[in-house]
């Protein structure tokens, strides 16, 4: 299309425009021109409303026509076609002011109509290399134009005319309708045409890649010249977010770290630490990001570590282990990646950089974060630790307090973000200085006002006069004196930038305030956008392009970043500042909080899977969970922090469980039981009502919680599986009153819940109980099939009941049915050695060894010890019980050395394991009891058994009555164990509980 046809069309406007004595003002060529109109145009209409009218209807579409601008310009060439765009559309909303009898309904028409406007940025960079989309946009300039003069010509009209045309339909109504569906016409044809290009731009790069003519993003590069792979390469893939371009200064801070960081020192040795701690907007994170771009050469490997919660640690360094390339991961579960992760980062003779990020604890979650700090390393390597707490300079070598930016600094920010191609006037050098000034240095503050004024076309000096003047009782003259002041000005720099976003932006955000703030795919936000009856209204736009829209919206303006990992899913990224402003903002809108959490709730949903119905593990769920629960925990703790609260759903009680169903599954029990606790408040909220399938559901997965905790534990897991077992059976009687039949799930789940109520009795020694309900169990069993067509059914039953015989002194039939039970388990889990045929084995062990049959006991034990080293490595809190387990065995052989040897092995490896202190002491304790029967070392076993007996007075609230005064600690801290804990290591416990004294 050539500049002649561009120049005829705008010839053609000048001609229409004439006829209705309208010209064009020649000093409206551009944004900011024409926002300096449209400012003229409120204070002269101000009396007649009109201002607000062009605030809440004109406003919020600017970006569109921004948007439209730079398609036009890269269409049009020289022809001066876009700022006509400007000057036609201060001519429209001129004359709509001055002589429109209907002002507000066509302002209302004009401002919908901006609104279906194309966002063509994401298809700027095809303009040189495709005239075909010239030819589209040329077709939408038309009709921008058409609709434009037929505006100007209806309100020129008299007034009587309109009087007239009441009762007939509006000839001008009509053809501004007729343009509205013409110009829809044309926007799926770009949008069609956009597809194309795109799919057939895709297939040539994978023609060429396929040809070896194209390097592939996020292609591994080659080896440097010290034969490893770039650094800075290395921390691009491990899903370390991008630094802000824009983030400068710090260089003071930048140096110190690294003098510390590569002080010399004997090797191997602790890694040397420093905590960063501040406020949130500080720049904590841009900082840590900082040094690691600085300095990337410097290390081997960087690991960008998400630390808010359980979940995202675990997720984070099971990465460490792919990253470090370790060899034979297939199939091992996240508790064993982790592992092999730290003992990979404290073995490696390779250089690492380890950055925690965000790290936020409780009292309760203090001990779980420490167990992932490496505390020796080969070579110099280094920790960063970002935090808004003040209390872990214990753990870290160096704390930096993390101050503001000096104004100048914070300044040059600001003015690199909004002059990066032209020096700026001292005037806007001076307001840059006082605007930084103003927000305390803060860079999120200041970002955020460079976003906006970029977005707005306001000068610095201009704003800071505005916003001083619009919000005199926060923004004084004097720089803010305290933190409290920073936050205040923080939210009404937030409150600006959110002022410019249109109605559909504002929702976006508000969505992303619930949601995972370090990764949000943008797809995943897809289906609300297609839902009918959704948080949006398309109206005539594609979801994909309306989605690109308002993403490039709240990119401009700072309030999110969008990041591409190469792997063809965009993903966005908010501060967690941005989070808690707009949800304080939305505690003030208890509606609108309904409707966009409701929303978030529908958008999480979709891309969760359902836990199983009948409660057993679904590996192949995990890499959506992966992506699924970070947004759900999110979600669930925004909840929690609402005020005033909201009484949640039965959806959201689904997901919550659906969530702490998975993090069972992987053994994650933190998180796991906060969402379950936050599922059942949601659920006392809704007043039970139609729940009591789901609230079995989480009695069941809360009472094995609750059983990791062992001693007072154990009464509450009890209570669950027994409400767990009233409301299955209840939920069956009730459908056999009803006459229907029941499915085989339903049967399942009852029987579940049977065995595990009986388990549970099992645990609590009363295996008398116990016993009738497990036959009625495996009479169920029986009835479903054969041990071919259910093996994981009746491998619980001959678990149980071998346990049951043991208890009963009947070894022989105990000895029998555990060896059927390990036999049907390795069937049900496809001959796979996996953790729940090792913990079959090692209780198969415990139940030989109460037999008298130590030798084959001890084998089993080793063979076990041996596998959970490999699959999970040697500081496992599982590898160390069996450590401990055959350190027991060796002292019921009476090879005392055999039992030194094991149990010192087991009280070493400890301090860098998550072992259970209650079996850190019975360790330390038998090991005192091995070394004085030695007579060897007894100055330690003094040690050992002070810190044994210690460890055991901190525990005498969860000491049964029965063995109190029994008088051998260790059997008391048998006691205290669960089966696959090492309960029956030993074999005093057992002749206690046979003795009939319980």
């Amino acid at each position: 299309m050539s500049e002649q046809d561009w120049a005829g069309i705008v010839s053609k406007l000048q001609q229409d425009l004439r006829r209705e004595h309208c010209q064009l003002r020649l000093d409206v060529r551009d944004f900011r021109s024409f926002q300096a109109a449209l400012d003229d145009a409120c204070k002269t209409y101000a009396k007649d409303g009109t201002t607000r009218l062009i605030r809440d209807k004109i406003t919020p579409q600017l970006h569109h026509l921004q948007s439209f601008e730079k398609a036009i310009a890269s269409s049009a060439g020289k022809v001066q076609a876009a700022s006509c765009l400007w000057a036609l559309s201060q001519a429209v909303i001129t004359c709509t002011c001055r002589f429109s009898s209907r002002v507000d309904a066509t302002l209302n028409q004009l401002g919908g109509f901006y609104e279906t406007i194309p966002r063509f940025e994401a298809y700027l960079e095809l303009f040189h290399d495709e005239p075909s989309l010239k030819y589209r946009v040329r077709d939408l300039y038309v009709d921008f134009i058409d609709f434009s003069v037929v505006t100007i010509q209806f309100v020129n009209e008299k007034p009587f005319k309109h009087i007239i045309k009441r009762f007939v339909t509006s000839k001008s109504d009509r053809r501004l309708q007729e343009i509205q569906d013409r110009f829809f016409e044309h926007c799926t044809s770009l949008d069609k045409e956009v597809e194309r290009i795109h799919i057939q731009r895709s297939e040539l790069a994978r023609r060429k890649a396929q040809h070896g003519s194209l390097s592939m993003p996020g292609a591994p590069e080659r080896s440097n010249s010290r034969g490893r792979l770039s650094a800075s390469n290395a921390a691009l893939k491990l899903n370390g977010p991008r630094k802000n371009g824009r983030f400068v200064g710090r260089d003071d801070m930048m140096g110190q770290l690294h003098d510390w960081f590569m002080v010399d020192r004997k090797l191997p040795s602790e890694p040397v630490s420093c905590v960063l701690a501040g406020m949130g907007g500080i720049g904590k994170t841009q900082a840590a990001l900082r040094y690691r771009d600085l300095y990337a050469d410097e290390y081997d490997f960087i690991f960008w570590v998400t630390a808010e919660t359980q979940s995202k640690l675990i997720t984070s360094f099971s990465l460490i282990a792919h990253r470090g390339k370790l060899e034979d991961l297939a199939g091992l579960e996240d508790e064993a990646l982790v592992s092999k992760s730290m003992i990979w980062l404290q073995e490696t003779e390779q250089s690492w950089l380890l950055i925690f990020d965000n790290v936020e604890t409780t009292e309760e979650t203090r001990n779980e974060f420490e167990s992932y700090w490496p505390t020796s390393a080969r070579k110099k390597s280094a920790i960063i630790l970002t935090t808004q707490q003040s209390d872990f300079q214990h753990m870290a070598t160096h704390c930096v307090r993390v101050g503001s930016l000096p104004a100048e600094e914070g300044a040059k920010v600001l003015l690199d973000s909004l002059y990066a191609d032209k020096q700026p006037s001292d005037e806007e050098t001076e307001a840059a200085i006082a605007l930084s000034s103003d927000v305390g240095g803060l860079p999120l503050a200041v970002a955020h006002i460079g976003g906006y004024i970029s977005g707005s076309g306001y000068t610095l000096a201009r704003f800071r006069e505005t916003i001083q003047h619009t919000y005199s009782h926060v923004w004084t003259a004097d720089p803010p004196s305290s933190v409290r002041d920073c936050e205040k000005r923080l939210a009404v720099v937030w409150d600006f930038a959110l002022s410019l976003l249109s109605p559909n932006a504002y929702i976006l955000i508000c969505i992303l305030a619930f949601l995972n703030p370090d990764s949000i795919p943008e797809d995943m936000l897809l289906g609300e956008l297609r839902q009918s009856g959704g948080l949006w209204d398309l109206k005539y736009a594609k979801a994909e392009i309306f989605l690109m829209d308002m993403v490039h919206q709240l990119a401009q303006r700072c309030l999110v970043s969008s990041e591409d990992p190469g792997t063809g899913t965009p993903y966005l990224t908010i501060h967690r500042s941005l989070q808690q402003g707009l949800l304080q903002k939305l505690n003030g809108d208890v509606l609108k909080r309904s409707e966009i959490f409701e929303g978030v709730v529908r958008i999480v949903r979709r891309i969760t899977p359902s836990a199983s119905p009948i409660q057993v593990p679904t590996p192949k769920e995990w890499p959506h969970f992966n992506v699924a629960v970070p947004h759900i925990v999110t979600l669930g703790l925004a909840f929690s922090l609402f005020k005033p609260p909201m009484q949640g759903s039965l959806h959201f009680a689904r997901l919550l469980y659906d969530a702490g169903f998975n993090m069972w599954e992987r053994e994650r029990v933190l998180d796991g039981k906060q969402l379950l606790d936050l599922a059942e408040r949601v659920l006392t909220g809704q007043g039970k009502t139609g729940s009591d399938r789901l609230q079995a559901d989480i009695h069941a997965i809360q009472g094995m919680f609750v059983d990791s905790s062992g001693g007072l534990g154990r009464d509450e897991g009890l209570r669950r599986r027994q409400q767990a077992m009233k409301l299955r059976r209840e939920a069956v009687q009730a459908a056999r009153k009803r006459g229907q039949s029941l499915s085989k799930d339903e049967t399942i789940l009852e029987m579940n819940a049977v065995n595990d109520y009986a388990y549970c009795l099992l645990q609590s020694n009363r295996y008398a109980e116990a016993e009738p309900l497990f036959e009625d169990c495996y009479a169920a069993y029986q009835s479903w099939g054969t041990e071919k067509d259910t093996p994981f059914e009746y491998s619980k039953y001959f678990h149980n009941m071998g346990t049951v015989r043991m208890f009963q002194g009947r070894y022989n039939e105990a000895v029998k049915y555990m060896a059927r039970a390990v036999s049907l388990t390795e069937a049900a889990m496809g001959d796979q050695r996996t953790f729940k045929v090792l913990r079959d084995t090692y209780m198969f062990a415990c139940i030989l060894l109460q037999a008298g049959h130590e030798p084959r006991a001890y084998e089993l034990h080793e063979q076990v010890m041996k596998e959970r080293e490999s699959l999970s490595g040697e500081h496992s809190e599982i590898t160390l019980e069996s450590y401990y387990a055959l350190g027991a065995a060796c002292d019921c052989l009476g090879d005392l050395k055999g039992a030194r040897k094991w149990l010192l092995t087991s009280v070493e490896r400890a301090p860098k394991s998550k072992w259970h202190k209650k079996s850190v002491g019975r360790a330390q304790l038998h090991l005192a009891k091995v070394l004085t029967s030695l007579n060897v070392n007894l100055n330690e076993a003094k040690k050992y058994e002070s810190a044994g007996s210690d460890m055991l007075r901190s525990l005498d609230s969860e000491i049964p009555d029965y063995i109190r005064y029994c008088g051998d600690p260790i059997a008391i801290y048998d006691s205290l164990h669960g089966f696959s804990e090492g309960r029956f290591t030993g074999r005093n416990l057992l002749r206690i509980i046979q003795s009939g004294t319980i």
